[in-house]
């Protein structure tokens, strides 16, 4: 087990593209559950009745996550291809950091859509944080399809190096 386990725990779902049952090559491939998955607490039922109607609701994709790990920081690089800014949502309660994004399909203005082969895709993920991380502190950059989160840690998880001195000579006489 790597040393960062104690820190971040990366949330596990039932799906099979989220727990790991596919490799990790494949998870750009697009996986469809109309209603997400009923025993993760974290997926949502559709939201719209358009949705529950044609099967056809937003597919959910867990986006590939890089973790670094500063002395001072552990930084998390997410994969969000064609997601814009606002469409971004980071929320932290209690020990669960969830990242949340939309990919919108683009709407053509006075042209009526013939076919519609784009879907609107919803990218999710969720971590569990130990309690070394400053959550005050938490912040979120987004660049070029690339959302960094910065997590410092608090100062008794900051690790610093100590000293080592040479021994000086001891005076047994004054005891």
């Amino acid at each position: 087990m790597n040393r960062n386990s104690d820190w971040i725990r990366i949330y596990v779902s039932s799906s099979p593209l989220l727990s790991g049952q596919i490799h990790p090559a494949d998870a750009a491939i697009r996986h469809h559950q109309p209603w997400g998955s009923v025993t993760d607490p974290l997926v949502s039922m559709p939201t719209s009745l358009e949705d529950i109607g044609t099967g056809l609701g937003p597919a959910r994709i867990a986006p590939l996550v890089d973790i670094y790990d500063r002395h001072d920081a552990l930084i998390l690089e997410a994969d969000l291809p064609g997601v814009q800014e606002e469409d971004i949502v980071v929320e932290l309660k209690q020990n669960v950091l969830k990242l949340l994004a939309k990919v919108r399909r683009p709407e053509a203005e006075g042209a009526r859509p013939l076919a519609l082969e784009t879907t609107v895709s919803i990218f999710e993920r969720s971590f569990i944080l130990s309690d070394e991380f400053d959550r005050e502190s938490i912040s979120a950059e987004y660049e070029s399809g690339v959302l960094t989160l910065v997590l410092p840690k608090t100062k008794k998880a900051v690790s610093r190096r100590i000293a080592v001195n040479p021994r000086t000579p001891r005076d047994d006489t004054k005891i």
